[in-house]
């Protein structure tokens, strides 16, 4: 974020439509510093990434009982970030298989403004998978259908449908795990346009389904 904003500083006003620019600079540009570069330091984002996700699921477990149960919500890029989490934790075996930090005891995990599609286009429909299910651990009570649901904004450029991805995802949508849901995300000057990517978390709508996601858990606990 800083050398986002370093570069906007230095090329602002000699361009037009600065305020679209800075939005791409600083959406674009963590899509772009977000990858796996071996024997480079300043730029193995991904490895640091995942580490930060490491050290607060394991603060989540340190502060709950054993077993308690997780609800997820990650906005935008955060959806591809904590995918690619539970994807590494159930397929590599190097990494942990403590409760929590295993991302073994997620009940649900919701995702808006989600771009997941834009790191796909090298591969094709039959060639894209899905995470599983990730709440193995958590008794039957504490499992759900569908356990990810992901909303969207039809004016949001940079938030998309799952469902139709790709193999993995319609096979997860078939069998009741993944539901797509489409939202007005934003304030009147928002919802209508872009810049409703920004509006999820204070959109009533939004906020509603997380209110009852949150309630139904802790109605099961």
């Amino acid at each position: 974020e800083k050398n986002q904003n370093a570069y906007f500083e230095r090329v602002k006003n000699k361009l037009n439509y600065d305020g679209l620019r800075e939005f791409a600079i600083k959406n674009l540009g963590d899509a772009a510093a977000y990858h796996n570069a071996p024997g480079d330091p300043n730029h193995d984002i991904y490895r640091d990434i995942h580490a930060r996700c490491d050290t607060v699921l394991k603060e989540l477990e340190d502060d709950t009982e054993a077993g308690a149960p997780l609800i997820v919500l990650a906005h935008s890029m955060g959806g591809h970030v904590f995918a690619d989490h539970i994807w590494d934790r159930q397929h590599d075996q190097r990494l942990t298989t403590q409760r929590i930090s295993s991302c073994n005891t997620i009940a649900a995990l919701m995702t808006f403004g989600c771009n997941i599609p834009l790191f796909t286009f090298a591969y094709s429909f039959d060639q894209i998978l899905c995470i599983a299910n990730p709440g193995t651990d958590l008794p039957a009570v504490l499992q759900r259908q569908p356990w990810w649901l992901n909303f969207y904004d039809k004016d949001d450029v940079l938030g998309y449908p799952l469902e139709n991805l790709g193999i993995g995802y319609k096979s997860l949508a078939d069998a009741g795990g993944l539901k797509d849901r489409q939202i007005n995300s934003g304030s009147w000057l928002s919802s209508w346009n872009p810049l409703s990517h920004s509006g999820y978390w204070r959109d009533a709508d939004f906020v509603d389904e997380v209110a009852d996601m949150v309630q139904s858990t802790l109605d099961r606990v």
